[in-house]
């Protein structure tokens, strides 16, 4: 695992941090923006966004479900997803768009 990814997990579930995570997060996605962790960094991406309620979790989501649509975090995506509708922060649906 990356140091960046390794430490944004850290930070998120170990330290709860989650401004770190976003910080290493970021920096990830900046120097590998197609690097080997890029579907669990995306997936680490909407997890710490969605904990503040951040609309940029949207785009990532978005991302996530276009690049890996069958990928091992989908169900983790829909979960924010669905968190995000409960708050009234709505994530678009994709498989809706597909129609």
């Amino acid at each position: 695992m990356s140091p960046s990814c390794s430490v944004a997990l850290c930070a998120l579930h170990r330290d709860h941090d989650v401004q770190a995570a976003i910080r290493q997060l970021e920096a990830y996605h900046l120097r590998f923006p197609s690097g080997d962790l890029a579907e669990e960094a995306l997936a680490l991406t909407i997890e710490a966004l969605s904990a503040f309620d951040d609309r940029a979790a949207q785009t990532f989501a978005d991302e996530y479900r276009r690049r890996f649509p069958r990928g091992r975090f989908r169900e983790e995506v829909q979960r924010a997803q669905q968190r995000f509708q409960e708050r009234g922060l709505v994530i678009d649906d994709l498989d809706s768009r597909a129609h």
